[in-house]
C-alpha cells in the first residue's frame, strides 16, 4: 500500500525511469549489432567487391585474410610484400580466385630457386597452400560437357590400382578418352555398357567424381586406343586433397625404421634396418606418397624410403604407413605420410605439383 510520502513516490519514479533507459540502451545495442552485421555481409558480397575491385588493399584487409587463412608471421609478411611489389588492389576481391596470385608466386619461385633460398620457397608454398585451401572457388561442374579437353580422369578398377585416361575429344553425346600405354590387363578394361566412376581435378583444383557409361572401344589419332563414354550430369564434388600429387611410377627402396620407445618423437634418432625391400613409387606429394610392393606391411609402421622423390634426384625420407590396401593381384599399396624429408626435396615436389617447373627439369 502506497504511503503517499514524497520519498516513496520519487523512488518509484526513479525505478521506472531506470527500466526505460536500460530498455532503450539494449534496443540501441541490438540495432547497432544488426547494422554492423549487415555492413559486414554487404562488404563481403560479390556486388560490393566488384564495385571496389580496384580499391587499394589496406592493412586491415591483409589482417582479415591472414586470420581467415591462419597465416604465420612469415607468411603474412610475404603476402604483404607481394601486395606492395605487384601493387595488388583489393585483396579480398583478388583472392576470389586464388589463381590470380599464382603467376606472381611462380615468378617469385624462380627468383628464390635461382638464389637457392629453400626457406623462402617453403614460406611461398605454405602461403600458396593456405590461400588455395581457404579461398579456392568450388565451381560446380554440372555435366561432363564442361570438362576441359586435356583433363586426366583417373579410373580405379580395383583398390590400389589407378589409370589415367586423357580426355582428347568431346561432343554433345560422347567423351573420347585416350587409354594409357600401361593399360594392358584385359580384365581391367570395363565392359561395354558398364557404368564406371572417374575422378578428375578441375582447373580450380577441385576434385570431382564422374559416373558415366562405356559405349565402345576404338582407335584414335596416331593409332591410339580410345574408350568412348556417354556424357553425364552425374558429377559429385569431392573434398580437396591436403597436397597436390604427381604420378611417378619409379623404383625405390624402403626398409623398417627402428627406434627405441623413448625416441618416438625424435625423428633424427630413427635408424634404418639392414633388411631392405624393393618397391615402386606410384605417386608423391609434399606430404606423402604411395608405394607398390609385394609385402603385406601393416599400417602404423615407420619406414625409410630412398628413391627419386622429385622424379630426378635420389633422396631419403622418413614416413609412417597410415594405410595399407591390397589389390586383386595380391600386391599391396602402402599409403605413407612423410615425417621427415629434406626441405629442398619437399620444395621441388611442391614446384612440380604447382606447375612451377616441369617434372623432367
Amino acid at each position: 500500500m502506497n504511503s503517499g510520502s514524497p520519498l516513496t513516490a520519487r523512488l518509484e519514479f526513479n525505478f521506472s525511469a531506470f527500466f526505460i533507459v536500460v530498455t532503450i540502451i539494449v534496443v540501441f545495442i541490438v540495432i547497432i549489432g544488426l547494422i554492423t552485421r549487415y555492413l559486414r555481409i554487404y562488404r563481403d558480397s560479390a556486388a560490393y567487391l566488384e564495385k571496389k575491385k580496384n580499391a587499394p588493399t589496406k592493412t586491415k584487409d591483409i589482417v582479415e585474410v591472414s586470420k581467415k587463412a591462419k597465416l604465420s608471421k612469415a607468411e603474412y609478411d610475404y603476402l604483404s610484400y607481394l601486395i606492395k611489389l605487384y601493387k595488388i588492389p583489393n585483396l579480398k576481391y583478388f583472392l576470389r580466385d586464388p589463381k590470380n596470385i599464382d603467376s606472381y608466386l611462380k615468378e617469385q619461385y624462380k627468383l628464390l630457386d635461382k638464389d637457392m633460398n629453400e626457406l623462402g620457397k617453403t614460406t611461398l608454398f605454405n602461403l600458396r597452400t593456405k590461400l588455395f585451401k581457404t579461398f579456392g572457388n568450388q565451381i560446380l561442374i554440372k555435366n561432363s560437357r564442361l570438362i576441359p579437353l586435356g583433363t586426366y580422369l583417373t579410373f580405379t578398377p580395383s583398390q590400389g590400382i589407378h589409370y589415367q585416361f586423357l580426355l582428347s575429344e568431346s561432343n554433345q553425346e560422347e567423351l573420347y578418352l585416350t587409354l594409357p600405354s600401361n593399360f594392358i590387363q584385359p580384365d581391367e578394361k570395363p565392359a561395354i555398357l558398364s557404368k564406371i566412376d572417374l575422378i578428375f581435378v578441375h582447373k580450380d583444383s577441385s576434385p570431382y567424381k564422374l559416373e558415366t557409361r562405356v559405349i565402345r572401344y576404338q582407335k584414335g589419332k596416331n593409332n591410339s586406343d580410345l574408350i568412348v563414354c556417354t556424357q553425364s550430369d552425374k558429377i559429385t564434388l569431392l573434398p580437396k586433397r591436403e597436397s597436390e600429387r604427381i604420378e611417378l611410377m619409379k623404383p625405390c627402396v624402403f626398409c623398417h625404421a627402428k627406434t627405441s620407445q623413448n625416441n618416438q618423437n625424435n625423428y633424427d634418432l630413427y635408424i634404418p634396418s639392414e633388411q631392405k625391400h624393393n618397391g615402386t613409387l606410384a605417386d608423391i606429394s609434399a606430404g606423402g606418397c604411395r608405394i607398390l610392393t609385394n609385402l603385406p606391411i601393416k599400417s602404423g609402421q615407420y619406414i625409410f624410403i630412398e628413391g627419386p622423390l622429385d622424379n630426378k634426384n635420389l633422396d631419403k625420407a622418413l614416413g609412417i604407413i597410415v594405410r595399407t590396401s591390397q589389390t586383386k593381384y595380391n600386391t599391396f599399396v602402402l599409403h605413407v605420410k612423410f615425417l621427415k624429408i629434406t626441405e629442398k626435396t619437399k620444395n621441388s615436389i611442391s614446384a612440380i605439383t604447382s606447375n612451377y617447373k616441369n617434372i623432367e627439369d
